[in-house]
């Protein structure tokens, strides 16, 4: 048997070889497929790599090829490359050395038919319409004239200028606040969140509009994220949804407080009423004018009328008459005063008399002279009776020398005119008792410290006199302020005012 001379390869080599001809005949290739194998929403949005495999849709064919999309591709993307969607992709054929494994690097990815996409979109806005995010009855108003107007775009695009213009054409005065955003690819939903949520945040906003310009069905398809439609609808701030051209719709459209069919669009709703506002001018400036000529002739026809009623009627005149008569009431208050004044001054004058005719100390100075006599007529009358006793005592001792028989009966009448002496005596010092007593409820009764009809109080003088004038003291005296509660206040004169100068001071 002949020998058959063949080259041998290593696997390295051979895997090498294939790489170096696979990688040189397919560098720039198109391939179409649906996607399998790829991972879940969450999963793709915070991967910054891809891995998914591409298959034949047609029956009867398995074949299936490994791709990978990452880095500044991916980024680029439009879509996530979810399973069951149709798609063209464009890269290059590439040998995995270590494993010999077949891939293909993608560079772009498109939408081979936007069915799929169709029926993502119809679902979510089923489910939404559903739940009620796109009910009218939540819509907030837009306001007709906003101070600030907050702009939710790309900074580079030309949705950007189209808004700005319309504004400024309107001579808007107020505030245009830019919250830059990306507007396209799988990034787009978080980054226009991430700015609503800041608007809302910063509170500065009296409107926003959301939006960006016209593009592919995939290129505007990140308007339709369920996320950021829930965000929209949820703002605080009004939202105005501008997105793409006459013929595009997405679901922030529904969502939104309201929705213009292109940037340009929102930008004139916003300041609808500045620029008819603006318009209105001449016609406002007229109307102003002509209002305020006639107000100001009638100010003029109310102003000869008043000074016709002020010719009439001078002022100076009504101020001499209004001056009069103050002047006369004034002297008829004064004497009115004085006469109150020299009246009552009388009346206390009469007072003070009545006063000291009835002073509780008079009394009480009376009672005790009364006191004082009663008590020397029982004493002289007890003086009297004793006296005669003892002359009766001295005749029965003279007759007991004469008469010692009779001593005994003597003995008795003597003890019974002792005891008719003593009998005698207490009468007189039990009616002397009485009298007092009596001229003691009379003081209470004339005492003004006891009765309410009279003062509370009463003052003296450092020896006990009651005071009825001021020239009975001098300042530095001691006076002293007996109470109706039996209490006594001691005091020092610092000031004396007679009745003429307190009359006079009233």
């Amino acid at each position: 048997m002949p020998e058959i001379k063949q080259n041998i390869y290593s696997v390295s080599a051979l895997v090498k070889a294939i790489k170096n001809d696979l990688e040189g005949h397919f560098r720039d290739i198109t391939v179409t497929g649906e996607i399998t194998n790829s991972k879940d929403r969450d999963v793709l949005e915070k991967s910054p790599y891809w891995f998914f495999s591409l298959k034949d849709d047609s029956e009867g064919c398995d074949s299936q090829i490994t791709c990978y999309m990452g880095g500044y591709y991916a980024s680029k993307a439009n879509f996530l490359p979810l399973n069951g969607y149709k798609v063209i992709i464009h890269g290059k054929v590439s040998v995995y050395e270590k494993n010999g494994g077949l891939r293909i690097n993608v560079s772009s990815m498109q939408f081979a038919g936007d069915g799929k996409l169709k029926e993502e979109f119809l679902r979510l806005q089923k489910k939404l319409q559903a739940e009620g995010l796109f009910d009218p009855a939540y819509k907030k108003n837009i306001p007709s004239y906003p101070e600030t107007i907050g702009i939710i775009t790309s900074d580079s695009g030309m949705a950007l200028g189209d808004i700005i213009r319309q504004i400024m054409y309107s001579h808007f005065g107020g505030r245009v606040i830019l919250y830059p955003a990306i507007v396209q690819g799988v990034s787009a939903p978080e980054s226009l969140i991430s700015q609503i949520r800041r608007a809302n945040s910063d509170n500065a906003c009296d409107v926003l509009i959301i939006g960006r310009g016209g593009g592919s069905y995939e290129e505007l398809f990140c308007f339709n994220d369920e996320r950021l439609v829930r965000e929209v609808r949820n703002s605080r701030i009004p939202i105005i949804s501008a997105v793409g051209h006459t013929e595009d719709h997405c679901l922030c459209d529904d969502a939104a407080d309201y929705f213009t069919q292109t940037p340009t669009a929102a930008g004139a709703y916003v300041v609808a009423l500045y620029s008819d506002l603006y318009s209105r001018l001449p016609e406002i400036h007229k109307w102003l004018a002509d209002y305020m000529l006639k107000k100001i002739e009638n100010l003029r026809t109310v102003t000869e009328r008043c000074e016709l009623l002020l010719q009439k009627k001078n002022p100076a005149v009504t101020l001499d008459n209004c001056r009069g008569i103050m002047n006369d009431l004034q002297h008829r208050m004064a004497a009115a005063m004085q006469f109150q004044l020299s009246d009552n001054a009388a009346y206390l004058n009469e007072l003070i008399v009545d006063l000291h005719r009835v002073s509780p100390l008079q009394r009480i100075a009376v009672g005790k002279e009364n006191l004082s006599s009663a008590e020397k007529a029982a004493r002289l009358y007890i003086e009297k009776i004793l006296h005669g006793s003892r002359i009766t005592v001295s005749n029965l001792e003279n007759s007991l020398h004469h008469s010692m028989p009779d001593i005994s009966e003597k003995r008795k009448e003597l003890e019974h005119s002792e005891e008719k002496l003593r009998n005698t005596a207490l009468g007189s010092l039990n009616r002397a008792a009485g009298l007092l007593d009596a001229l003691t409820v009379k003081l209470s009764e004339l005492n003004p410290l006891l009765n309410s009809r009279f003062a509370r109080s009463i003052t003296t003088s450092a020896d006990g006199k009651p005071l009825s004038s001021v020239s009975s003291v001098s300042i530095g005296d001691t006076i002293s302020t007996l109470l109706a509660d039996g209490g006594k206040i001691v005091s020092e004169v610092v000031k004396i005012e007679r009745g003429a100068e307190l009359q006079q001071k009233n």
